[in-house]
């Protein structure tokens, strides 16, 4: 079974963002993208819009002092959607 494009599209936003390449996620993130993130810290929460998203990101990079790698977990993705999860 082929992937689906829209986990193609996940994969490459994570590459993009561990390799901090601005211009391919500005391709990749509509402007109006909405990022969930769960748990209960003080990253946790819904961060709505790119740029609100790329300064999320840069204070990721800051909490984890630049260490912070995205595993791929489990995705799935529809027209509109994609998620991906993982388990500790």
């Amino acid at each position: 079974m082929d992937e689906h494009p829209n986990a193609i599209a996940y994969r490459r936003t994570v590459d993009a963002f561990r390799a901090g390449d601005r211009e391919t996620l500005e391709q990749l993130l509509g402007p109006d993208v909405v990022w969930h993130v769960p748990g209960a810290n003080r990253m946790a929460g819904v961060v709505r819009g790119r740029e609100a998203l790329f300064e999320w990101f840069e204070r990721l990079r800051e909490v984890t002092e630049g260490t912070f790698r995205s595993p791929f977990g489990n995705t799935t993705c529809s027209a509109t959607r994609s998620t991906s999860s993982r388990s500790a």
